[in-house]
């Protein structure tokens, strides 16, 4: 019995310490998992970094090595600052995606500049001016500012958080003069995958997006375009009719008094900085007649009295202004658009020309499709 007894506690007391062996092997095991692992994570990290600070596709690192950095991405706000601080250009064209069809060879023509476009899909007025605050403190006044305007610029809430930004990201860390502080949003998946396309491209493997000069045609080709398709688009299952509304809506005085465009206090700031050294061209874009204010109504009371404060700061500061967003034949006409608001390329074109023209001293278009408001220097 005792021998028994001795026998199974002998054995329970092996056992024991072979589990403890056990215990100790899989701990060592998992201890050397855990160090390879970090390792791994660390050496990754390591390399990732390494890449993006070498190949700097947003070309913000000071000490990242000369080599050919296109621009291939969609994401214009991430690289048109990199156009303003590297590229040589004296003169820039701000908006959004409705004067991106403006080609900036063409308009050097005319202005005998060196102009760049950034515009930007979607731009609102403030991040539009962030683009001419940044030439302005890189390059400082420009030859000539091109600033494509809109219906957000009639706004009267454009200086509310969800009207100064959209649910584009916006790198406002790119606009400041602190380079060091940019290290801090350039690691994640989406700087790796453009640094990559970058490599890439180099090699004859990818597609370069803009023009060294922000310039890109990026409507589908003019030989595809399809009326019909395009009036859905405009109308879809609306009559293709304006109604005026009658009476018109007259604003009072008070309410006229009460109007506000915060918008047009950020544009006037960036004239007041550019002095007397600068040519200013503010265009009213052309927009399909149906994304107009009916005629009469008090969106159109307020849309001619954004118009006036417009001249008023354009007057202040010797800029020009020309309108084409008016209704005219250009602006009934379906086939000048793909969609309400973006025209075709060889309307682009035409505007392009008729800028020259309107420059060059003539006050309306023959067939009414703009005018000029205001003749500045």
């Amino acid at each position: 019995m005792l021998d028994t007894l001795r026998t199974g506690l002998t054995n329970w007391i092996a056992a024991k310490r072979g589990d403890a062996e056990r215990d100790a092997a899989d701990g060592a095991r998992w201890r050397r998992f855990g160090k390879a692992l970090f390792g791994t994570f660390i050496g990754g990290l390591a390399a990732c970094s390494a890449f993006i600070l070498i190949v700097d596709p947003y070309q913000v690192v000071p000490f990242s090595p000369p080599m050919p950095r296109p621009n291939i991405d969609t994401s214009q706000r991430h690289f048109y600052p990199a156009i303003i601080r590297h590229g040589n250009y004296d003169s820039i064209i701000v908006g959004n995606s409705m004067i991106r069809l403006f080609d900036p060879d063409r308009l050097d023509k005319t202005f005998g500049s060196r102009l760049a476009n950034v515009a930007m899909n979607a731009a609102t007025p403030w991040e539009q001016m962030q683009m001419a605050d940044l030439f302005l403190r890189v390059k400082g006044p420009p030859k000539v500012m091109i600033v494509g305007l809109d219906h957000w610029w009639c706004d009267e809430r454009a200086d509310q958080p969800d009207r100064k930004l959209t649910i584009r990201a916006f790198p406002d860390w790119m606009f400041d003069d602190n380079p060091w502080n940019d290290f801090l949003y350039l690691l994640n998946g989406k700087t790796i995958e453009t640094a990559a396309r970058i490599v890439m491209t180099n090699l004859g493997h990818g597609r370069i997006r803009l023009q060294p000069n922000g310039f890109s045609v990026y409507t589908p080709p003019d030989d595809t375009y399809d009326l019909a398709a395009a009036q859905q688009r405009i109308w879809g299952d609306r009559p293709h009719v304006i109604t005026p509304v009658t009476p018109p809506v007259v604003l009072t005085e008070a309410e006229r008094t009460a109007l506000r465009f915060p918008a047009q206090d950020w544009l006037n700031a960036i004239l007041s900085r550019e002095g007397d050294r600068t040519r200013t061209v503010l265009i009213w874009l052309p927009t399909h007649i149906s994304t107009l204010p009916a005629p009469g109504s008090r969106d159109a009371a307020v849309e001619a009295a954004c118009k006036a404060d417009m001249d008023a700061i354009a007057r202040r500061h010797q800029a020009t202004v020309i309108d084409w967003r008016i209704d005219s034949a250009l602006n009934r006409n379906d086939a000048t658009f793909w969609d309400p608001y973006h025209h075709r390329l060889p309307v682009a074109q035409r505007i392009e020309d008729d800028l020259a023209t309107a420059l060059a001293g003539k006050d309306a278009a023959d067939d009414g499709a703009w005018t000029v408001r205001v003749r500045g220097r």
